[in-house]
Formats: C-alpha cells, structure tokens, sequence
C-alpha cells in the first residue's frame, strides 16, 4: 500500500511558496547598538523572523511537489495526478493574491509520485521516474517529460539507456547546466 506522505507534501509546497516570497512579516529586529566602540562589529544581525500566511485564493487540487519556474510562477502538480498548475503573482508580484490556473498535462497519463525533478537554466522543468504513477501499486516507471512553460506543452523524454527503473531518483543541475539523475536504487547515472 502507497504510504500517504499527504501532509509532508504540504509542508514541501509551503516551503516552496516561502522561498518565493509568500512569507510574511518581520518580528524581530536586531537590538540597537548603544556603544560607539560597537559600531564597528561586523557581526550581521540576526536573522529576521518569518511566518506562514495562507494565500487569498488557496488551492482547489491537492498540492504535491511546487518548484519556481524562471519566470516568476510556482508551478505545482496535483499530488500523485496528471494535472499541473501554476500559481502567478498579481500585478503587485505578490504571491498571496496570486491566481491559479491549471496548464498542460504531461503526456501519456503520466502522473508520477516521489520522482526526480528540476528547472532547467533555459527556463523548462523536467520531471522524470516515479515510484508509482498514478495508482497505489508501485511501478517504478522509467517515464519522463520535460514542460515548456512558454508553450504550455510537454514532451515526453526517453530514459537513460539501460535504465529498467528510475523510481525516487536524485537529481541536480549542474554548474554547466546539465541535467544529472541518478537511480536511487542501483549505482546507475545519467547526465541528460
């Protein structure tokens, strides 16, 4: 049976949404310094505190994993499902006034859970294996896409050759910008 990560997928697009600046309010400011001879500490303040604010026009999917596309929108799948939505800040660039609207789904059925993805530099995300794909049976699927955000369009990617499974695998851009995956449970690795 397909453990329900439910709640942890939450947490992870939370997270996402906070690293774009859906987070709010600053609690605490450093102290002010009242020794002159202090004044040239190069000690940086502390950090500022944040919390979570719920957004205006909340989601009407489940949100499984979010990442920020290049241009500004979060895009988000619709856990363990084939549709996908992106989130666009409001005219203001504010994220908790932001709308959502769902855009293309990838081809074939692919609906992956606990999967390799990233942006690419050129503005595209990949998403690529699956442990399951859109039922509750494991099936360590060796599908991948990769969505053009401009076109609004998807296109199914091939697997690494030899690759069986590609199931929970790793995965990173490269400082050169090349794709790297690899199997999470076999020694292979692919640059794409």
């Amino acid at each position: 049976m397909k453990p329900s990560f439910f709640s942890f997928k939450r947490c992870l697009f939370a997270a996402a949404l906070a690293s774009a600046g859906c987070v709010d309010g600053v609690v605490d400011q450093a102290p002010a310094i009242s020794d002159p001879a202090a004044s040239h500490d190069s000690t940086p303040p502390p950090p500022a505190a944040q919390t979570f604010t719920a957004l205006k026009n909340t989601p009407t999917f489940g949100p499984g994993l979010a990442q920020i596309l290049t241009d500004g929108r979060v895009l988000a799948e619709d856990a363990d499902a084939t549709d996908w939505w992106t989130l666009t800040p409001d005219k203001t660039g504010s994220y908790l006034n932001g709308t959502w609207t769902q855009v293309a789904s990838p081809p074939g059925g692919y609906a992956p859970l606990y999967f390799a993805s990233a942006v690419l530099p050129d503005g595209r995300f990949f998403v690529g294996g699956g442990e399951y794909d859109g039922s509750s049976t494991e099936v360590w699927t060796t599908s991948a896409a990769i969505y053009d955000p401009v076109a609004n369009t998807w296109k199914t990617v091939t697997a690494p050759s030899g690759w069986t499974s590609i199931g929970d695998a790793q995965s990173v851009v490269l400082a050169d910008g090349r794709y790297m995956m690899a199997n999470c449970c076999t020694t292979q690795a692919a640059i794409l």
